[in-house]
């Protein structure tokens, strides 16, 4: 990280200490700003799409940006749309999408494909029952 993006950490930090606690607040901090501490790098991923050159470079920048803020290398990924010309044109290779038809549901498989569909009812798991966190303040 950098000394920006440390002040602005403390920044936040301190306005959630002013708002809600300093509990709360190194919950939400915890929760909420801890994520770029997982990153190394800023990556635009560069299509050439006709006529987008604009938007491309702002893109760019904007990546760059917050790599130099973050203390993050940047990298620039060359890419196509060949994959989402495929989708919309509903060239659909088993390779590459899981096509579910009418009546099929797309469930888990543990396996090199991740998921599948499948005509069999699967049953759908529970969700757990909300709880409020203790840490968040009441509204």
């Amino acid at each position: 990280t950098t000394e920006a993006s440390q002040a602005d950490y403390n920044r936040i930090f301190g306005e959630y200490c002013e708002k809600y606690g300093e509990e709360s607040a190194r919950f939400l901090m915890e929760t909420l700003h801890t994520w770029w501490k997982a990153y190394n790098r800023a990556g635009f991923i560069a299509t050439g799409i006709p006529g987008a050159e604009l938007a491309e470079e702002r893109a760019r920048e904007q990546a760059r940006l917050v790599g130099s803020e973050y203390g993050w290398q940047y990298e620039e990924i060359p890419s196509d749309t060949s994959f989402f010309s495929r989708l919309l044109a509903g060239r659909w290779s088993p390779d590459e999408f899981v096509v579910a038809m009418p009546g099929e549901q797309i469930v888990p498989v543990y396996d090199d494909r991740v998921v599948t569909a499948t005509s069999e009812r699967q049953p759908i798991p529970p969700r757990a029952p909300h709880q409020r966190d203790p840490y968040l303040p009441r509204m």
